[in-house]
């Protein structure tokens, strides 16, 4: 019994090291960004719509600094950032586009936890009190 206690021990520290080991590689470029809300018009979307001063625009995601997501949960569970699987937690320093973003923790025989965020442009955001509810039956 306490060989088998050992052998899943051993090979969970191994799962997490391994998913963990891409926290401390160096970042790729990838920015992940909420997902856009639809035009009110297709003339809106080819560029027809109300005209606005070209200083007014947003500048691309790319232009921008990016921001950035540390979450934590007990018990761990599945982490997905706006509907993107991220891996489970916790997740340090998961690099976001500035803005809103939809945070989901899953773990099966638990309550799912949904929550928003606001993440400022080079600023951290870290949710680390996150507890998730047992289901009773």
């Amino acid at each position: 019994m306490a060989a088998c206690i050992g052998v899943a021990l051993i090979v969970t520290g191994v799962a997490l090291l391994s998913s963990g080991a891409r926290v401390w590689q160096s970042d790729d470029g990838r920015i992940w960004g909420p997902i856009a809300p639809a035009p009110s018009s297709i003339a809106e979307a080819s560029g027809g719509g109300p005209t606005t001063h070209p200083r007014s625009r947003v500048a691309p995601a790319a232009n921008r600094l990016a921001g950035y997501l540390s979450v934590n949960s007990s018990p761990w569970a599945a982490l997905s950032v706006d509907g993107r699987v991220v891996g489970t937690t916790p997740q340090v320093r998961i690099r976001v586009t500035p803005g809103r973003h939809h945070l989901l923790l899953v773990r099966v025989g638990f309550q799912t936890h949904s929550t928003w965020v606001s993440v400022p442009a080079g600023g951290t955001v870290r949710l680390t009190d996150i507890t998730l509810a047992a289901i009773t039956r």
